[in-house]
């Protein structure tokens, strides 16, 4: 049977695309548009992205939280952002659970340190109260559970 995705092309990402992995895009630019035709047409922010030839229509869920994300309403200035884009599933009406894609603003690079004198070394205990004093630590970070990392990623099998 043919795979009728590649049947009827479209000009927009669809979650499809995206092939059951997330995919991090620069996005070009994203200028507002009138999409649809007649009564039925409506104004949407697309995004363009640098390398590729597929654009992405966003609806409010996705605009409201790129906005947020980039600290930025207006549109425009989100060219050179990068933005993960994520297939997921979204209840359509009627229709159910329908597959989506969610967009996630990623974090702008922070800047490299100045160049100012680095930070002076902590001084180091006199080496024979070094293994005590290490002893001490971890039975402390240890006797602490707000300290232990439970978001340690499992490796997959």
């Amino acid at each position: 049977m043919p795979d009728i995705n590649k049947i009827y092309q479209s000009e927009f990402l669809r979650a499809e695309d995206l092939g059951g992995q997330e995919r991090i895009a620069t996005i070009e630019r994203a200028p507002s548009e009138m999409l649809g035709s007649g009564d039925d047409a409506v104004e949407k922010v697309v995004l363009y992205f640098k390398g590729v030839k597929k654009k992405l229509r966003l609806n409010k869920t996705n605009v409201l939280r790129l906005a947020e994300a980039f600290k930025e309403v207006n549109s425009d200035n989100w060219a050179g952002r990068k933005v993960k884009l994520r297939p997921e599933t979204t209840m359509f009406g009627p229709r159910g659970m329908v597959p989506c894609i969610r967009t996630y603003g990623v974090p702008m690079p922070k800047s490299p340190p100045s160049a100012a004198a680095p930070a002076p070394a902590p001084k180091a205990p006199p080496a024979s109260d070094m293994g005590a004093e290490l002893a001490a630590e971890q039975a402390a970070d240890l006797s602490d559970s707000s300290t232990l990392k439970d978001d340690v990623p499992w490796p997959e099998e």
